[in-house]
């Protein structure tokens, strides 16, 4: 009896052994391993979480269910029937994983705890416009995109993230075009691949001194593997005033001006009232013969109902495991509403990533631009069109019946000034290298070293050439009187270094990464001109010319920045999360004793959604994250070394008994030895909300910024 009762027993514990399954395996996306994925067994709080490289290992009863859930991606449970499962997850669609550039890095959007706005390619290519600040407009939240011009090359929008962040000087975020300090109006928007603005303290306190105004990052393009592919892409825009205030007739203006007469309570003679009544009455009855009548329609002679802009774009890219490239050659022309006014920009753009090693990799960016602005030598557009718009119909014609220019007002004469005073004329250039080599020895491990060199060189020329005016058959004289040349030449060269490591590691449900770098870079601008006025037979090259008209100036000046900074993120299942940034800078721009500052900042999250207490919610609410930040941020841009007085040449003084002047040089600003950065204070409460797969995003803020020289 005993025997049987002991066979029984050993064949129930085997039967319960065979029950039992260990089940092995990686989970990944489709770019690559996911750490942190927490696997449940179905209907119990057993499980595990995937390590660094995506690797779990679990023991559940055979046939059971298991759950894998990841924040930002599809769940998906699977039945227990085997003893490997690999699991590749999908994203879901609101792309809660989609990384987001921020800092020297990407984060996934899930987990960050500033305050980041960002935008795709996709968005900013459908708008078809000259700037790439324009194209930003209504884009994002919190950021506010201004434009103020039409003028073609000079249509970029005013950039404002979050109000006015400095009180003393220049007001315009940073902008960085892969991690290079770049004029955002120069940028081809078909290399775009992201943009992300950081807002708040917490996100962009790790640009130390230059990110009080905020910071606007942009991501290029890269190749892909694969064949090699080429697209096409081009528009033609007819672009036209959108309110634009119509002139009346002679006999209306003198009709208004009787009116403004009677209104004002003026002494008007009868003898005064009959000329006006007559006036009017033959101005509206009679043609204008440009003789004894005028009659000039100035916004008609001078003005165009529309312009013409076209936009082409060529770009090839594709590449193998080892090497990828993308290339970019795009020209855009845009004309403007008045003659002699025209803006042209080429952009050509590789970049390149080429993997030299298993754990090493060289990315090249080389970017070379040149932009062409036309205008007339005299007044700018702007203001050519204002007089047209404003000038008297009855004060001559805008061309004379004898063939010279009308007076006009004085001699100016919006007309002949478009057409006919010159020319104003800007080449601009620029040539960038990027290089960047990123090494990851070990598994989280990433050592990065940059070095770039941009050069902006512009040159210009601004020649007037006087126009004949004539009023009524009578040769009034040349207008301007001297005729005059300008040229002048600046250049800006700009170097920058960069070394940075960064090491990630999860444990368990404890994700941390720590990010330290360092960042040096220096400027150098160089600047000269010389002018001329009295040429002869047309040949307008300063070789010829009045030689006692003579005129030359020149300048330059140089700064340096040196930089540390570092990042630590930590999460704990992606629900709890911490973020502490620091930057240390130094700049020439102040006195030794002035010259380094430090900007910190600390932010938190609670994803909600993440909770338990949540679950029932999981079908409605993607996510549900409440954000909080406190940080420290600076500018520097306020004027080369302000501690430093201003002495300027070309000042006089009477000296001696005899009281004779002698050349000097005079003081013009004050010194203030003890300035430094501005700094600005940053609160920020925010919240960020997604429903139904993203069919419904709320994002929200709450914040506070002091700014003060300290």
């Amino acid at each position: 009896m005993k025997k049987i009762l002991f066979l029984l027993c050993l064949l129930g514990a085997v039967c319960m052994q065979a029950q039992n399954l260990t089940v092995k395996g990686v989970v990944s996306d489709d770019m690559d391993v996911l750490p942190g994925v927490t696997i449940v067994i179905a209907g119990t709080d057993k499980g595990t979480v995937t390590d660094i490289d995506g690797k779990y290992s679990i023991d559940v009863p055979k046939g059971s269910k298991l759950i894998f859930s990841y924040v930002g991606y599809r769940s998906q449970t699977v039945t227990a029937n085997q003893s490997r499962l690999d699991i590749r997850l999908s994203v879901d669609a609101i792309q809660l994983e989609e990384a987001v550039v921020v800092g020297y890095a990407k984060q996934k959007k899930a987990t960050l705890t500033g305050a980041v706005s960002s935008v795709s390619s996709e968005t900013l290519t459908k708008r078809n416009v000259a700037s790439l600040s324009t194209a930003l407009q209504g884009a994002m939240p919190g950021v506010t995109i201004q434009q103020t011009s039409g003028q073609p090359g000079a249509d970029g929008s005013t950039i404002r993230v979050r109000g006015i962040g400095s009180i003393n000087s220049n007001q315009d975020p940073l902008v960085l075009v892969d991690g290079i300090e770049t004029d955002i109006n120069q940028v081809d928007p078909n290399t775009v691949e992201s943009i992300s603005v950081l807002k708040d303290a917490a996100s962009a306190s790790i640009y130390g001194s230059r990110a009080s105004n905020g910071v606007i990052l942009i991501t290029t393009k890269r190749g892909k593997e694969g064949k090699v592919t080429t697209t096409y892409s081009g528009y033609v825009t007819i672009q036209r005033p959108t309110n634009m205030p119509e002139p009346v007739a002679a006999w209306e203006y003198l009709q208004a001006e009787l009116n403004s007469w009677d209104n004002a309570g003026m002494t008007v003679t009868e003898t005064q009232r009959a000329q006006q009544l007559k006036l009017i009455e033959e101005q509206r009855t009679l043609r204008p013969d440009n003789w004894n009548r005028y009659d000039t329609n100035w916004k008609e002679e001078t003005i165009s109902d529309y312009s013409l802009m076209h936009n082409h774009n060529v770009t090839v890219s594709g590449g193998s495991e080892n090497l990828s490239f993308f290339g970019s050659g795009s020209y855009m022309y845009q004309d403007g509403l008045i003659p002699n006014d025209n803006y042209d920009r080429t952009n050509l753009r590789l970049n390149a990533d080429a993997k030299i090693l298993p754990w090493a990799k060289l990315g090249l960016e080389t970017n070379l631009r040149q932009s062409n602005l036309s205008n007339p030598g005299m007044g700018s557009p702007k203001s050519i069109i204002n007089q047209a718009l404003y000038m008297l119909p009855t004060i001559s014609a805008a061309k004379e019946l004898d063939g010279n220019w009308g007076y006009g007002k004085n001699g100016l004469n919006p007309t002949a000034m478009a057409n006919d005073s010159g020319e104003k004329r800007t080449t601009s250039t620029e040539a960038l290298v990027n290089g960047t080599l990123t090494l990851t020895p070990i598994k989280g491990l990433d050592i990065i070293g940059q070095y770039s060199r941009r050069q902006v060189t512009n040159r210009g020329r601004s020649l007037i050439t006087p126009y004949t005016t004539s009023l009524k058959g009578q040769v009034l004289g040349n207008y301007p009187a001297q005729d005059g040349l300008t040229e002048s030449w600046n250049q800006t060269i700009r170097n920058y270094y960069r070394a940075q490591a960064s090491y990630e590691r999860t444990i368990k449900e404890h994700y941390a990464k720590l990010l330290v770098g360092f960042q040096a870079e220096d400027s150098e601008y160089t600047s000269f001109s010389g002018g001329k006025k009295g040429f002869d037979l047309g040949q307008n090259y300063l070789d010829n010319g009045d030689g006692s008209t003579a005129t030359s100036s020149g300048g330059a000046n140089s700064w340096a920045m040196m930089s540390w900074y570092a990042r630590l993120n930590y999460n704990y299942k992606q629900r709890y999360l911490l973020e502490i940034n620091g930057r240390y800078d130094g700049s020439s721009r102040f006195t030794p004793d002035n010259r380094w500052g430090f900007f910190p900042s600390v932010s938190a999250g609670w994803v909600i959604s993440q909770e338990n207490f949540m679950e029932k919610a999981n079908d409605i609410v993607d996510i549900l994250k409440l954000r909080v930040s406190y940080g420290l941020l600076g500018n520097q841009n306020i004027g080369n070394y302000p501690y430093a007085s201003t002495i300027n040449p070309g000042y006089g003084y009477y000296l001696g008994d005899n009281k004779e002047l002698t050349p000097g040089v005079a003081q013009i600003a004050l010194s203030n030895a003890d300035i430094t950065w501005e700094k600005s204070k940053q609160f920020d409460l925010g919240m960020d909300l997604s429903m139904w797969n993203g069919l419904l995003t709320v994002t929200a803020d709450y914040y506070i910024l002091n700014s003060a020289t300290l």
